[in-house]
Formats: C-alpha cells, structure tokens, sequence
C-alpha cells in the first residue's frame, strides 16, 4: 500500500463481501485486521479479495473469526 487512500480501498472491499463483520485496514502497519462469519467467507477468499483489489497479502495469524494479515 502507498497512501490511506490504499486502505481505505482494501477496507471498502472487505467490508463488500459477504460475511465480513469489520474490516481495520492500517496503512502505517501495513496491517488487515478482519472479523467474518466463518460459515460465509474463510481467510483464502479474504486474501484472494484483497489481490483483486491490487494488493499482494499474506495471513500472518489467524484466531477463530478472524484473519490478521499484512498487505503490500
């Protein structure tokens, strides 16, 4: 990501998709942190959402309901 301009546009589409709850995109951390409804959307659809969006993503953590990712 260059600017909050960039996570402001990865959050938009997050929070787009099915079964997302929040979506906390950081610019300054190069962070995503996404809580969804496992039943709807898993981790790979996040990141493979993310990619569409422009922007390479890695999931560096992930807890029940939630995905914590770092993008680029």
């Amino acid at each position: 990501m260059h600017c909050n301009s960039c996570s402001m546009l990865v959050s938009d589409a997050l929070k787009d998709m099915g079964g997302v709850k929040s979506a906390n995109v950081s610019y300054e951390k190069g962070e995503a942190v996404v809580e969804f409804d496992e039943k709807m959307v898993d981790s790979e659809r996040i990141i493979k959402e993310i990619k569409k969006a422009g922007y390479k993503a890695e999931e560096f953590a992930e807890k029940k309901k939630g995905f914590f990712g770092r993008l680029k």
